[in-house]
């Protein structure tokens, strides 16, 4: 994400000014992103252009180009790091489960995908209107109340997306083991064990919207200052931490 500016400087000398960009992801992730990105729109990839490998192409570029290290912590978002710590707290979880070793270690597994999807790619996905639900920012911002009710008048949700089912899967199967230890005569670990399984799910439930209200809100930013002019400007405020 932008972060600043900086000055760049060609052969020729001359100096063009640049975003300072901050990455938010690895490397790794962000070469998944291009990745996927050139496979969902039908562009061709960079290899295509420059008879070369891709991948190793990319990570060149990326190096060349470094990004900034943003090193201060306001505006840390406490949706994110509680929404972290529900990992931790499903990992322990998963752990205590009475399961074989195959099917620990894959419920292992796809926590961690879990957690990657909901970190890197959820928010690329997520549209205006959109026939998958979870990528529907119409349909996740509607309120029950009337007054702010917005429907999805216009198309349907016809479709799942297999991370966000994968997501809503793993929960599901998560609360049934957890129940199934209630028979087992532990009574004071199964308490705790229900207590941050339900603490955990609520903040990755919560996490997963705040994703989609700050996709909202930049989608709103960008807007206005798109229509911005000589004659007019922006003021943005923000409480202090």
């Amino acid at each position: 994400m932008p972060f600043g500016e900086k000055k760049m400087k060609l052969p020729s000398g001359k100096i063009i000014p640049t975003p300072n960009v901050i990455r938010c992801i690895a490397p790794a992730a962000i070469v998944m992103q291009y990745d996927q990105y050139c496979e969902e729109n039908d562009i061709e990839k960079l290899s295509c252009f420059l008879l070369v490998t891709c991948h190793s192409t990319l990570y060149r570029i990326m190096q060349v180009c470094p990004a900034s290290v943003q090193k201060s912590m306001e505006g840390l978002d406490y949706f994110v790091v509680e929404g972290g710590r529900a990992y931790e707290d499903l990992l322990w979880v998963v752990n205590q489960l009475h399961l074989f070793k195959e099917e620990m270690d894959q419920m292992i597994k796809d926590l961690s995908e879990c957690k990657q999807y909901l970190k890197h790619d959820f928010k690329i996905h997520m549209e205006e209107k959109n026939d998958i639900k979870d990528h529907c920012m119409t349909f996740y911002l509607n309120d029950k109340d009337l007054h702010f009710k917005n429907e999805c008048c216009n198309h349907q949700h016809l479709s799942g997306y297999p991370k966000c089912l994968q997501l809503s899967d793993l929960l599901e199967e998560i609360i049934k083991r957890v129940q199934i230890l209630e028979s087992e005569n532990i009574e004071d670990m199964y308490d705790e064990i229900l207590f941050k399984t339900s603490n955990a799910i609520d903040n990755t439930v919560e996490w997963k919207k705040q994703i989609v209200r700050s996709k909202n809100q930049l989608r709103t930013k960008n807007h206005i200052m798109s229509a911005l002019n000589g004659s007019k400007a922006i003021v943005m405020l923000d409480w202090a931490i």
